[in-house]
């Protein structure tokens, strides 16, 4: 019924396919795992740490006195202190994507026979755990200068409304939460907290 040369006929190609694409990916073109966790992990920790730096940054300047200031540096400083804190709003679901990719990355990497220095198993406490803390605190810092802004009221209610006329400002009402922040939140507390 089966002759061996139609079955030869069948396997010889796809066996000799198979090597070739070996061959191409181990020798011509070779991708590690631990290289591309390491990149992603770097990328990751970089933005994660830049948006830390712009939310502590903004956290400790904004509302303290800087000497003698006239109504156009406080206006200018207001509009500042706005934009970044749109920024930093923004910011939190990029940061999120980030860790979810790196996540992607080292589940695709974990199965991986590596021959390195660091293979992706010893990166995986940093990549993962490491990776999801350092988030989680920096969206948690965030929040903390978005209820800075609203309960303390660092420019009166102004930071928080979005005005018409203003086409830099493009921040809808769901992305703020002051009325919340306000309505539930512990002004007392939160000014004994900043003043320690």
């Amino acid at each position: 019924m089966f002759k061996s040369t139609n079955i030869t006929n069948y396997l010889y190609p796809i066996l000799t396919a198979i090597g070739v694409s070996l061959l191409v990916n181990i020798l011509i073109f070779p991708e590690f795992g631990s290289t591309q966790v390491t990149m992603t992990a770097i990328h990751t920790m970089d933005k994660a740490l830049k948006v830390m730096d712009d939310a502590i940054k903004l956290f400790i300047r904004s509302g303290l006195p800087s000497g003698v200031e006239d109504e156009q540096s406080a206006k200018a400083k207001e509009i500042e202190d706005k934009a970044m804190l749109n920024e930093l709003i923004k910011a939190r679901p990029v940061i999120r994507t980030v860790l979810q990719a790196t996540k992607a990355v080292l589940g695709e990497c974990s199965f991986e026979v590596s021959y390195t220095v660091l293979p992706p198993s010893a990166i995986k406490p940093i990549a993962s755990k490491g990776l999801e803390r350092l988030v989680s605190h920096v969206i948690a810092l965030v929040g903390a200068c978005e209820s800075k802004y609203s309960l303390v009221d660092v420019y009166g209610s102004s930071l928080m409304s979005v005005d018409s006329h203003d086409s830099s400002n493009t921040q809808d009402d769901e992305t703020v939460r002051p009325v919340r922040e306000k309505k539930y939140g512990d002004k007392e507390l939160l000014n004994f907290l900043l003043q320690r």
